[in-house]
């Protein structure tokens, strides 16, 4: 199974570094930089919230088909399941780097 990795300290990290808002992000807690964010950014936390949603969908969705043991045997919706789950994760990370 895919190990679940929660996408929103790595992205207030690589946020706070872009923004320059600190200079050792690596040094402080999560909690901390989305405090950070929140002051100067308040839109990236809402996106990241957003960003959030969209990685646990396709994670969901990774999960519930090894589940099943249907891994590489997916039928053309699921496929367009997957591939729709994908293009959302990234559309919105991309977005969320953009700001």
């Amino acid at each position: 199974m895919i190990p679940y990795q929660n996408p929103t300290a790595s992205l207030y990290r690589a946020l706070v570094r872009k923004k320059k808002l600190v200079s050792e992000p690596d040094f402080l807690l999560d909690l901390e930089l989305e405090e950070i964010l929140e002051k100067s950014y308040p839109i990236i936390i809402r996106k990241v919230a957003e960003y959030t949603e969209a990685y646990n969908a396709w994670y969901k969705f990774h999960a519930d088909v090894e589940r099943s043991g249907k891994q590489g045997q997916l039928n053309s919706a699921e496929q367009q399941t997957l591939l729709d789950l994908i293009n959302t994760k990234d559309r919105i990370r991309k977005e969320l780097l953009e700001l």
